[in-house]
C-alpha cells in the first residue's frame, strides 16, 4: 500500500547471522520499537540503549544507526513518517505531510515538543505495543479501508510518541526476576562451554523452565539455546583466527558434543563452514 506520509515501514524478527546498520538519515521522523532483546543505538555519536518494549525516534537531520554497526538478535519495528518536504537541517518550523490529515495546531504541537526532546529511549505502553505490528500488517496486506485505517494508526502512534516522551520516566524497575536472568547471561560468556541445557540454565537463576525463558526473550532477543549457541559461535570465531587447533578440538572447547553439530551450527549463524571462515580470515590477514 502506498501512502504519501508513509516513507519507510518494516519489520526485523530475530535470525541467526547478525545485520547490520550503518550511520544514515532518513527523510522524515522515523519512530522505531524494540518488542524484544536490547539495541544500543548511536545517535548522533551518543549512544542510547533501548530495552525490550521500548521506543525512540530521529529526525531526519539526526545521522544514527547501531552501535558497533552490527544489530543484535532482536524484533525491531519501524516506521517513517513523512514531513511537509524534505530536510538536511534542522528547522525553526516544520510540518507533518498534509495527507495525514492533521490540523495545523495538531501538527505543530506534535512537532514543537518532539524536535525540543533529547534522544533516549521510553516504555511503550501497551497501544504503542499494538501499533506498531497493526501498522506494519496493514501496510503490507492491506484489508477492508485500510487507508483509514492507516491513517488512524499513524496518528495515535504520534499522539502516544508525544505524550510518552512528555512524561518520560527514566526510573522504570526492573522486575527481580528479570534482574537475576540478566546477570545470569552477562556471566554466560564465560562459561558458554559448559554442557548447558534449558532446564539448568534455569535452575541457575532459581526459577522454572518457562519463566526463565520469557525473560530470556526479552533480554537477548532469541532463544536461551540460541543466545548460548551464538555465544559458543562467537568464541568459536576467536579460536579458528588465533590458534591452530582443529575443528573437532574447537567444537568441544566452545562447548559442542560433536564437529558435525558444531558445523551446522556454525553454519547456521554464519552462512559458511569452520574451514571457510578460517581460511578467509587467513587470507585477509596475509
Amino acid at each position: 500500500m502506498h501512502m504519501e506520509y508513509i516513507l519507510e515501514h518494516g519489520v526485523w524478527k530475530p535470525t541467526k547471522p547478525v545485520r547490520t546498520l550503518a550511520p544514515h538519515r532518513n527523510q522524515g521522523l522515523e519512530i522505531v520499537y524494540v518488542a524484544r532483546g536490547e539495541v544500543t543505538w548511536n545517535f548522533e555519536g551518543q549512544p542510547v540503549q533501548s530495552k525490550a518494549r521500548t521506543f525512540t525516534f530521529t529526525w531526519p537531520w539526526q545521522e544514527h544507526g547501531i552501535a558497533g554497526h552490527t544489530l543484535p538478535s532482536s524484533e525491531v519495528y519501524w516506521v517513517v513518517v513523512a514531513l511537509d518536504k524534505r530536510y538536511r537541517k534542522q528547522p525553526a518550523r516544520c510540518a507533518f505531510h498534509p495527507a495525514l490529515g492533521l490540523t495545523e495546531a495538531e501538527s505543530s504541537g506534535i512537532i514543537e515538543i518532539l524536535m525540543h526532546t533529547p534522544p533516549g529511549a521510553v516504555p511503550a505502553n501497551h497501544l504503542i505495543a499494538d501499533i506498531f505490528p497493526a501498522l506494519d500488517e496493514e501496510l503490507s496486506h492491506p484489508g477492508n479501508l485500510g487507508a483509514s485505517r492507516v491513517r488512524f494508526l499513524v496518528c495515535s502512534l504520534l499522539v502516544e510518541t508525544t505524550r510518552a516522551f512528555t512524561g518520560r520516566d527514566q526510573s522504570v524497575q526492573e522486575a527481580t526476576g528479570a534482574v537475576r536472568v540478566r546477570g545470569f547471561l552477562s556471566s554466560l560468556p564465560d562459561q558458554c562451554d559448559h554442557p548447558w541445557t534449558l532446564d539448568d540454565m534455569a535452575a541457575a537463576c532459581g526459577m522454572g523452565r518457562s519463566r526463565f525463558s520469557t525473560y530470556a526473550m526479552d533480554i537477548a532477543g532469541e532463544s536461551p539455546v540460541s543466545y548460548l549457541n551464538r555465544l559458543r559461535i562467537r568464541k568459536a570465531d576467536d579460536l579458528l583466527i588465533t590458534t591452530g587447533q582443529n575443528i573437532t578440538d574447537i567444537a568441544f572447547d566452545c562447548g559442542f558434543n560433536s564437529s558435525q553439530y558444531f558445523s551446522r551450527v556454525y553454519h547456521a549463524y554464519r552462512n559458511e563452514s569452520p574451514r571457510a571462515y578460517r581460511a578467509r580470515h587467513t587470507l585477509q590477514n596475509t
